[in-house]
This record gives C-alpha cells, sequence and structure tokens, in this order.
C-alpha cells in the first residue's frame, strides 16, 4: 500500500543508473557534455532529479493518480469544448468532474509500460497502442451499453478506424502518455507519498 524503504532505495539506484547512463554517454561523445553548459548542472536538475521516473507505483499512488488523472481528463475535455463551441459542457458519462477512461489509460500506460521507461521511443509508440485500444474498446462498450448512442465520432478525422480512434487524438494521447510517464505521475506520487497513510 505504501512506499517501503526497499522500493525508496530501487528508485535511487535506478536514478543513479540513469546519471552514470548520461554520464557515459557525454564522455563517448554520444550526447553534449553538460559540463560545458552556461549554468551548472546541479542548478538545472535539482527540481529535475525528484522525479525519478524509474518507480514502481504503491496501490495507494495508482488509486489516487486514477482520481486525478480522470479529473486532469474531464477539463481537458470541457476545455477543448468550450474553445471549440464556447458553450460549457459536462464531458463525462458521469455526474461529476471526471472521465475514468483517462484515470484508466494513465494507470495501464504506469503498470504495464513501465520496463519501457528507459527507451522513450517504444515507450511513445506502446502508449499510443494501448490508448489506442482502451478508446475503441471503450467505444465499442459505451454504445452496447447506451442502445447505439456514440460518444465520440471521429469519421472525418485523417486515419480513423470505424470513428473510434484517429491518428490525431492518438498523436496527442501518445505525447500526454509521455508526460504523465516522465514528469506529472512522478511528481505527482512525490506528493502522495507526503500524506499520512491513515
Amino acid at each position: 500500500m505504501i512506499n517501503t524503504e526497499a522500493e525508496k532505495e530501487y528508485e535511487r539506484y535506478q536514478t543513479e543508473q540513469l546519471h552514470i547512463q548520461a554520464m557515459k554517454n557525454a564522455a563517448d561523445k554520444d550526447s553534449y557534455p553538460t559540463r560545458l553548459s552556461m549554468m551548472p548542472e546541479s542548478k538545472k536538475r535539482r527540481r529535475i532529479e525528484t522525479l525519478h521516473y524509474m518507480r514502481r507505483y504503491t496501490l495507494w499512488s495508482l488509486t489516487l493518480l486514477f482520481f486525478i488523472l480522470s479529473f486532469l481528463g474531464w477539463i481537458w475535455e470541457v476545455s477543448l469544448h468550450l474553445i471549440a463551441s464556447g458553450v460549457f459542457t459536462n464531458r463525462g458519462i458521469l455526474h461529476g468532474p471526471w472521465i475514468p477512461i483517462y484515470g484508466a489509460g494513465g494507470i495501464l500506460i504506469l503498470t504495464l509500460l513501465n520496463k519501457l521507461r528507459q527507451k522513450p521511443i517504444l515507450e511513445f509508440i506502446s502508449i499510443v497502442a494501448v490508448c489506442g485500444c482502451v478508446e475503441y474498446f471503450t467505444s465499442v462498450f459505451l454504445e452496447t451499453m447506451h442502445h447505439g448512442q456514440r460518444w465520440w465520432d471521429y469519421s472525418g478525422y485523417f486515419l480513423n478506424i470505424h470513428g473510434r480512434v484517429c491518428a490525431e487524438g492518438l498523436l496527442v494521447f501518445g505525447i500526454g502518455g509521455l508526460a504523465i510517464v516522465y514528469v506529472l505521475a512522478p511528481f505527482l506520487d512525490n506528493m502522495i507519498q507526503r500524506l499520512q497513510p491513515n
């Protein structure tokens, strides 16, 4: 349920391995040597280094992340609709400010694709695949449960599959998924870990 000292040690070990690999890449001239940067590396990385993205999330963190990501998905959907049509509309299928498909997609990305985090391009491709499957099958499920009512339709979009998913949407989900994996989820998990378990 909560992070043990062994899990924290795992995060520190993984971060150290990434740091060693970055130094090796600089020594092998595979990346820009940060020692030549105008700003000292220690100042640049002070906040970023607390975002250990090579981590395993506890059940407690995953539960809270589900609700947070569902709420952020609701904000995203409402904002897009508000900008496009100028009308405020609750875009969720439930009452309240959340859309569970965003929370479920985020949790699946964090749990199923954790071994790919050191390979961002492969992570991106996998995020697109997972989000595409989640969106497609959620559309089928909702249409079946609500007697043919379609909750979204991408029929006019480029590279759509039966109007249920499209290339543009999957690209946005891929970029958003990377932001969740490498920045948002570690940041939120750090905040969640500060909460008292009781």
